[in-house]
């Protein structure tokens, strides 16, 4: 608490007690003014007279108000506010995304309204506002792109966040913007870009089922204001939570995940960029689908042993899967003037995607279910920018 008034010399300055009570005796009558400061408050300042008697004034400090911008580039016409973007946006920052634990898209279900999740023999369905497929072999009506490049399967969305600076979630028809398959709305993941400063991060989780994590990534100049490059990994590892007693070594449900990306940025002066981005993903593990059977049919009852745990099961046949994601892209940017910007992207991404599981989950052998989906893909978009001041009419 700080008083300041002409009858003072100098200020006085005297701190509250673990009560918040403070006392400034032996102050000659007059007007003063009291400040009150107090780290993480906004400082309260009040003018108050005093007279030949104690005076009492109580002082109320107030959190201060969250200004917090937040950038976007959802409308592929630059950066811009997100409270001035004119489309229905959920924008996910990075740190909002580690402190939900937000490790793929299947996490932003429930986080993000109106988009669920849900998956096929492995192969993700993405809905948003109602509006997907229930197919996994045609195209998406609710899309996912991926540094701006459109992921085509299925197999692809699954793919951990490694990375990424933040996840923008549009909702509605953006056929406009990102083609004729985003007819519910898209998922946009943007990748951090390279920095001119030297910038490492590293991130280790520990968790139950023997769950280990790594993840790590180092930015920084090549050539001072030339040339920028980052280099992200992630590594993971857990055992599956569902037991086949028949194949002790596979549990169901388990994870082994190798991925890495780097990026390098080039600047041509102050007009033009070039960003060459390349990643390579395995997801593995034993993957989990189908329930168990919780009782067996009078014609089967003595054909096989059902344990009675929910966690544990018999199958005929062990069950793998592997999925490999792979890709790179080159984004050059050209601004031609003032007003007018030229981006080029051409990608290039290929899946490589197998599944296979007894899907009966029992000892006898009923059915199976093998899934292989390999696909490569190539991709070329321009994009041509222009602001305007608003018509006139």
């Amino acid at each position: 608490m700080t008083v300041t008034g002409s009858a003072l010399i100098a200020p006085r300055t005297v701190v509250t007690d673990e009560h918040g009570e403070y006392l400034v005796d032996a102050l000659p009558a007059g007007r003063y003014l009291v400040r009150a400061a107090f780290s993480g408050f906004e400082p309260s300042s009040t003018e108050i007279d005093v007279g030949p008697t104690a005076t009492t004034l109580n002082v109320v400090l107030a959190v201060p108000s969250l200004a917090e911008r937040v950038t976007v580039t959802a409308t592929r016409t630059g950066g811009s506010d997100v409270q001035s973007t004119p489309a229905a946006i959920t924008v996910l920052p990075v740190r909002t995304l580690e402190e939900l634990g937000v490790r793929t898209v299947e996490g932003l279900a429930g986080m993000v309204p109106n988009v669920t999740m849900s998956q096929h023999t492995g192969l993700a369905q993405v809905t948003i506002r109602g509006i997907g497929t229930n197919s996994t072999f045609g195209d998406p009506s609710s899309t996912v792109h991926l540094g701006g490049v459109y992921l085509g399967r299925p197999a692809m969305v699954f793919a951990d966040f490694l990375n990424v600076e933040r996840v923008e979630v549009l909702r509605g028809p953006q056929g406009i913007l990102y083609g004729r398959n985003s007819v519910g709305g898209t998922i946009n993941i943007v990748t951090r870009p390279p920095t001119n400063t030297l910038e490492t991060s590293v991130r280790l989780t520990a968790g139950n089922y023997h769950e280990l994590r790594a993840e790590g990534a180092v930015s920084g100049p090549l050539i001072k204001n030339k040339v920028m490059g980052n280099f992200a990994f992630l590594r993971g590892s857990r055992e599956g939570f569902v037991k086949d007693l028949d194949h002790p070594e596979h549990s169901l449900g388990s994870e082994d995940t190798w991925a890495g990306r780097g990026q390098l940025r080039i600047l041509f002066g102050t007009q033009s960029e070039l960003l060459l981005s390349g990643d390579y993903g395995r997801f593995g593990g034993v993957p989990l689908t189908y329930a168990k059977p919780i009782a067996a049919k009078p014609d089967f009852k003595d054909l096989f042993d059902n344990p009675s745990g929910l966690w544990r099961v018999r199958t005929s046949d062990p069950t793998s899967g592997k999925n490999i994601q792979q890709g790179a892209s080159a984004k050059l940017t050209v601004r031609l003037n003032r007003t007018t910007t030229l981006t080029s992207l051409a990608a290039y991404r290929r899946s490589n995607y197998r599944f296979f599981i007894d899907a009966d989950a029992t000892e006898l052998r009923l059915q199976t279910s093998d899934v292989p989906d390999v696909q490569h893909q190539v991709s070329q978009e321009l994009t041509l920018v222009r602001r305007t001041p608003k018509l006139a009419l």
